[in-house]
């Protein structure tokens, strides 16, 4: 099974925190999508939007148990997150992938640990921070 994350969940430290089992299966970028940073009960998270715009976002792919879901399910809860199912094409492979997006649409500005915790996972998987800075620079936008 294949679980597809886009956030800090990027970074190998943090995955093995709910997942130690999980093992990289491949870094990808997913074109036609954008981020946002939305509001989760009392969290600032990153949405992934499909975008009109010339876009890519950087995504991990984990291999994972099925029976992981479960545990994966206590963090992204279907209360608050819907789960998607993404086909990966590559020139190698396809993977068939679940994702966990918010449900929720307010956009909030993020803590400064969250932003620190989502550089420190791009930097880990040597992806650039465009989209980041495209999705903050969003927030202030949509406050105005």
């Amino acid at each position: 099974m294949f679980l597809l994350t886009y956030d800090i969940y990027m970074s190998e430290e943090k995955m093995k925190e709910i997942l130690p089992q999980a093992q990289i299966e491949m870094r990808c970028l997913l074109k036609g999508y954008r981020l946002k940073f939305v509001k989760i009960y009392e969290n600032i998270v990153l949405k992934l939007l499909k975008s009109d715009l010339d876009m890519c976002v950087p995504a991990v792919i984990w291999n994972i148990k099925e029976s992981e879901l479960t545990d994966i399910e206590k963090i992204y809860s279907t209360e608050s997150y819907d789960k998607f199912y993404f086909h990966i094409t590559t020139e190698n492979t396809d993977i068939v992938t679940v994702a966990y997006i918010p449900k929720n649409t307010v956009t909030m500005f993020p803590t400064n640990e969250y932003i620190e915790d989502i550089i420190k996972a791009y930097e880990e998987q040597n992806f650039d921070f465009c989209c980041i800075e495209y999705a903050l620079d969003n927030v202030e936008q949509e406050r105005r």
